[in-house]
């Protein structure tokens, strides 16, 4: 018994798990993660190996040619009702909390969401979106269908709720 365990778990293995079986698992385990890869490489919406993932959201917005927004900013277009700020979160994360005046309009329903705010969604309507912040892109995705339906003047908050929860509480008001 001490033997087995000075062998660790590799005797423990050959004892349990018949070599078929461990070649047959590990067979399968290869096959999987080649489809993996695979398919990977042929997304249009493909994670990638190596990326600053700490602002992998703007650098795909900055690409998309979609404008950045920061706090101030926000904060800005919030008091002066200059711009239409969009929470692509699901609905449970809304309701538990979300930036003052913003909309619910979570990515995952969007087609619902788009029909109740269609007279929102005018090409020169300002439309703001946010998410949780980080390397969440939801809100980016949102801004990528609002393209398609034909809205122009998109902007993108990435700090999202958590930047805005954070920062609000240190700004006097």
């Amino acid at each position: 018994m001490v033997r087995d365990a000075a062998r660790g778990w590799g005797g423990w293995l050959r004892r349990w798990l018949p070599p078929a079986v461990a070649v047959r698992a590990a067979a399968i385990m290869a096959a999987a993660l080649a489809a993996a890869i695979t398919a990977n490489i042929l997304s249009p919406r493909r994670i990638p190996w190596v990326e600053d993932w700490s602002h992998y959201v703007e650098q795909r917005a900055f690409r998309e040619g979609i404008r950045i927004v920061n706090f101030d900013q926000l904060e800005r277009m919030l008091s002066a009702g200059s711009a239409v700020v969009l929470d692509a979160r699901p609905l449970a994360e809304y309701d538990r909390g979300h930036i003052p005046g913003a909309l619910p309009f979570p990515e995952g329903e969007k087609q619902t969401f788009a029909e109740q705010y269609s007279a929102l969604l005018r090409p020169e309507s300002r439309l703001v979106a946010y998410c949780s912040g980080g390397s969440c892109d939801e809100s980016l995705q949102l801004l990528l269908y609002l393209r398609s339906l034909g809205c122009t003047n998109l902007a993108l908050y990435p700090g999202g709720w958590q930047e805005w929860t954070r920062l609000a509480r240190k700004t006097p008001r």
